[in-house]
């Protein structure tokens, strides 16, 4: 029976026990720059060119025009599926959110009225799952 060398046998247990190496770390994607007040289209094309994809959350059945993720503003969670919320008042924020790799996500925090009207307000990443997005476990 072959014996397998114990420095191999330590390195593989590292990897387990201690998660990915910082070779993995390097395959995520580079978050893009974006310019203030940079159209969101623009921003979601950057994202998506990058490597990100767009995390859909999906359509509740029971959701109407004022109790709905975006609220009285549903056709920007039909033209961009990867809205996670939208303000009815004030500056009318919306947040986005897209993932690269099993454990990260982006938020993008727009202001805005009106869908072309749009702009990045503020990018967020952070160390979690698409998933634990969706179920509202990743703030």
């Amino acid at each position: 029976m072959r014996r397998i060398p114990s420095a191999l046998v330590a390195a593989a247990l590292a990897g387990v026990l201690l998660g990915p190496s910082a070779a993995d770390a390097q395959q995520q994607p580079k978050l893009p720059t974006f310019r203030k007040n940079m159209p969101y289209a623009d921003a979601r094309a950057a994202m998506i060119k990058a490597g990100f994809h767009p995390v859909a959350f999906p359509r509740v059945e029971d959701e109407d025009e004022s109790s709905g993720r975006c609220g009285s503003r549903g056709f920007i969670c039909d033209a961009y599926p990867e809205a996670e919320a939208c303000a009815d008042t004030g500056i009318g924020q919306c947040s986005f959110v897209f993932a690269a790799g099993p454990n990260t996500v982006v938020r993008i925090t727009t202001g805005g009225e009106e869908l072309e009207g749009l702009v990045v307000l503020a990018t967020e990443r952070k160390q979690c799952s698409a998933d634990q997005v969706r179920r509202d476990m990743c703030r």
